[in-house]
């Protein structure tokens, strides 16, 4: 009798069968083209895990400063899920905006 699949695995499953071809490709060549699934799905974990902090220094008009602060402000979980992988993906988008728009408030660009 086959077992049911972890709750790891489902989430594999799960988030395979909801890639698009092309994102399919890009994260099983990042797996080394085994074609297995599971090793598409490590390397997609492998990426999630903190790495080194950055700092990240850019010249912004004021115009552009205050078009991105708002922006930064007023993105949401439904903008960022429409273009990521998964929900996982999304909240890291969401944490970088936040951190985005904290720089930029901290600089004077806190929009209404």
């Amino acid at each position: 009798m086959e077992r049911e699949p972890r709750t790891d695995e489902r989430s594999g499953m799960d988030w395979w069968n909801g890639l698009g071809e092309g994102d399919r490709k890009f994260w099983m060549k990042k797996a080394g083209d085994t074609g297995v699934v599971a090793d598409a799905w490590a390397a997609y974990q492998r990426g999630l895990k903190p790495m080194a902090d950055i700092e990240l220094a850019v010249s912004l008009m004021d115009v552009e400063a205050r078009a991105l602060a708002q922006l930064m402000k007023s993105i949401g979980f439904a903008n960022v899920r429409s273009i990521s992988v998964n929900d996982d993906e999304a909240f890291v988008m969401l944490r970088a905006c936040a951190k985005v728009g904290k720089g930029l408030a901290e600089a004077g660009y806190n929009p209404r």
